[in-house]
C-alpha cells in the first residue's frame, strides 16, 4: 500500500539532519508511482521554489492553498524532514 510506504518514508526522512542528507522519495497518493523530480537531499527540498512545492503537495494529497510561502512551510512536513529545532534540515 502506498500510504504505508509514504509513511514509512516519512520516518526515514526524519533523520535527514543536515542539508546533504539523502531524503527518500514518496509516491504519488493517486497513481502510486515514485513523485517525478523529488529533491535528493533536505537542502535541495528546502530550496524548492513555488512551482515545485505546489506540485509535491498536490502529488502528496495535500491542500496547495495559500500563499507561496505557506505551501513552503508545509512541505517539510509533508515529505518528513523534521528536526528537532523545528522544521527543515539542520544547515
Amino acid at each position: 500500500m502506498d500510504g504505508d510506504r509514504n509513511h514509512t518514508a516519512r520516518l526515514e526522512n526524519n533523520g535527514a539532519d543536515k542539508a546533504s542528507a539523502a531524503i527518500t522519495v514518496l509516491k504519488n497518493v493517486h497513481t502510486g508511482e515514485e513523485i517525478d523530480f523529488f529533491p535528493a537531499t533536505a537542502g535541495a527540498a528546502a530550496q524548492l521554489a513555488g512551482s515545485g512545492v505546489g506540485r509535491i503537495l498536490a502529488e502528496l494529497g495535500m491542500s496547495t492553498r495559500g500563499t507561496a510561502s505557506q505551501r513552503k512551510q508545509r512541505m517539510p512536513l509533508a515529505i518528513g524532514v523534521i528536526t528537532r529545532s523545528g522544521f527543515g534540515p539542520i544547515q
